[in-house]
């Protein structure tokens, strides 16, 4: 019973400790490039995860989205600022949003697509 109690606690310490800790994203480059006043973002989805994970943008910038998938359909979805895209194989999407206020916005996939679904997010980093 011991064991059982001290390994209890063990558990629930270290997943306390993980979310507590905070990333540093100081260190990583804004992503994509202006063109026009506008900052596009390439983003791919395979097999539960996007490519890039995280993405970097200023405070206030246009930002675009342009969202395909390799494997089957995905979504790419910000729900903080109401921003959600679908894309099938074969048929990418595009949507603008205007950066939100500094802060970390989480990416999930706002379509069904398998098992490893609910693992499937990203990180909108804004600065």
């Amino acid at each position: 019973m011991k064991k059982l109690i001290f390994l209890f606690t063990f558990i629930i310490s270290m997943l306390s400790f993980a979310t507590t800790q905070k990333m540093d994203y100081s260190s990583y480059n804004l992503s994509g490039e202006i063109i026009s006043g506008v900052r596009i973002i390439e983003v791919e989805s395979f097999r539960y995860s996007y490519s890039p994970s995280i993405i970097v943008v200023n405070n206030g910038e246009k930002i675009r989205i342009k969202f395909s998938t390799g494997d089957t359909e995905h979504g790419f979805k910000i729900s903080e600022i109401n921003f959600d895209l679908k894309a099938k194989k074969g048929k990418p999407a595009e949507g603008d949003f205007i950066a939100p206020k500094s802060g970390i916005y989480e990416i999930t996939c706002s379509v069904f697509c398998g098992s490893g679904h609910k693992k499937m997010t990203g990180r909108l980093v804004v600065r």
